[in-house]
């Protein structure tokens, strides 16, 4: 990789790249790399929401719009991780650790710790010294969506071989991206104090001006996924999801332009039926009774599709952005949601503890299905089944042969998707168990219905009668409490 010889001595290099989306000027991005010991900040600007990736030795975390610090973990650290070594093409590392390298017909089959495996695909090119083995696209799964990044325009600068433009391609030229390198130079390496963990934006943009309230608020239900009323910007209050399988809080296009905001930017939100073309929005506050939430950076998109396929008008969705201020119990049973401040929450006796992870802003938690091997499952109070189980999982296993075809339908930001069904005889979940499970199964090649990362989502209809909650920054959710013996069927 080095035709002149692996650089000496510890170093820095600053690169700086501008976007393109479909053609069009969306913004830039400015990676700082350090070597030995490793060290990575990349600064995204997208259509001027800003969003800042670090990585500290074995650490990895994201800063979003708002301000918000997460942990990067599992399949999303180890594409990015990948992606940035093909980007430095070994200069931050001259092997990287934690990768499986296997023959595949189109190329190398990279199979990265804790990430899905990914095909690189690479030619011979004529170098100075002779010929040069160049990556030239790599193909891998982005949330059931096969995305493929070509690189292209290598040149050498200071010793090292760096490709000046790459184009992402997710499939929808609307969502084309291409990134083209302005500026790599060397420079001192960065005070430790530039790569430190920030302090979490939590409690400074969200409040709970009256527990009380905070803590009994009515519920509404879409079959069996809450619905609350909230006001935005001081308007009357509207129907928005409580569902934690949204990335991103969702504001509806039809009612941010009857509040006049202006939307900018063009992004692609994925859904149960595909994607759909999104944008960014400012909300100086969003409030339900007891809770108000300030300057907010917003995913905008049309909700017409989920409202038609529904019959319910809907206005929004309360996603990652306002869950994560919260400690959150959603009382199926007694129509209420109620906020705690993150890490304050006391479950009681009825509910038992489950371990919970972030990956993509959406919550996954550790599950079996009868006798199949243990996995992780999306929580997804956005979703009216009691479980739905992914397309690879379900062929891997033969489920689809048990299979009633097309007997359900879901909807979602993208369109819908037709669903069999069958009964699952047990579902755990920590040590709860729910038993005669009715479960949805997928047959779909694309979507989120369509993740290889995880077996499936649980839905709201798996705690219809009862009582769930989270903490994000707790790590953790609360189910109902049962074992073999005295669990009921869902």
């Amino acid at each position: 990789m080095y035709p002149e010889g692996r650089p000496a001595g510890p170093r820095a290099l600053r690169i700086e790249a501008v976007l393109e989306q479909a053609g069009t000027p969306a913004g830039r991005v400015e990676t700082i790399a350090v070597r030995e010991p490793r060290r990575l900040q990349e600064t995204l600007e997208l259509a001027g929401i800003r969003q800042v990736a670090t990585v500290r030795g074995d650490e990895t975390w994201r800063r979003d719009a708002n301000g918000d610090v997460r942990e990067v973990t599992g399949d999303e650290r180890a594409s990015f991780l990948l992606s940035h070594d093909l980007l430095f093409h070994g200069y931050l590392e001259p092997d990287p650790s934690g990768l499986t390298v296997r023959a595949h017909r189109d190329g190398l089959e990279l199979i990265p710790t804790g990430g899905l495996s990914r095909v690189l695909h690479l030619e011979d090119r004529d170098g100075e010294t002779g010929p040069l083995l160049l990556p030239v696209s790599l193909t891998e799964s982005q949330h059931g969506v096969e995305v493929r990044t070509t690189f292209e325009e290598w040149r050498l600068v200071d010793g090292v071989r760096f490709p000046f433009r790459s184009v992402q391609r997710s499939g929808d030229p609307r969502f084309d991206l291409v990134i083209t390198t302005t500026v790599i130079e060397s420079i001192a390496p960065p005070e430790e104090a530039e790569f430190r963990r920030p302090a979490p934006g939590t409690g400074t943009d969200a409040r709970i001006v009256d527990p009380h309230q905070a803590r009994s608020i009515p519920l509404e239900f879409l079959g069996a996924i809450p619905v609350v009323r909230v006001r935005v910007e001081g308007s009357e209050p509207r129907p928005f999801l409580v569902d934690t399988g949204a990335g991103a809080t969702v504001l509806g296009r039809r009612l941010a332009e009857e509040l006049g905001l202006t939307s900018r930017g063009v992004l692609e939100a994925r859904g149960a039926g595909g994607s759909e073309s999104a944008s960014f929005v400012e909300v100086r506050s969003l409030r339900l009774p007891g809770v108000e939430i300030t300057n907010q950076t917003l995913v905008t998109v049309s909700l017409d599709q989920v409202a038609a396929a529904t019959s319910f008008p809907l206005d929004g969705v309360l996603g990652y952005d306002f869950l994560s201020r919260f400690a959150v119990e959603i009382d199926y049973a007694a129509e209420r949601l109620r906020l705690f401040a993150p890490e304050t929450y006391r479950a009681g006796p009825q509910l038992v503890r489950v371990p919970l992870s972030l990956e993509a802003n959406v919550p996954r938690i550790e599950g079996r299905i009868d006798d199949l091997p243990a996995g992780k499952f999306l929580l997804d109070t956005g979703n009216n089944a009691t479980l739905l189980i992914h397309s690879p999982f379900a062929r891997h296993h033969g489920l689809k042969a048990d299979a009633e075809d097309g007997a359900l339908e879901i909807a979602g930001i993208g369109g819908s998707e037709s669903l069999g069904s069958f009964e699952v005889g047990r579902l755990t979940l920590g040590s709860a168990v729910f038993r005669n499970v009715t479960a949805l199964v997928s047959s779909s090649e694309s979507g989120i219905v369509a993740l290889e990362e995880a077996v499936g989502n649980v839905g709201s209809a798996l705690f219809a009668d009862g009582v769930l909650a989270f903490d994000y920054s707790e790590g953790a959710a609360w189910v109902p409490r049962s074992d073999e013996d005295s669990a009921s069927p869902r």
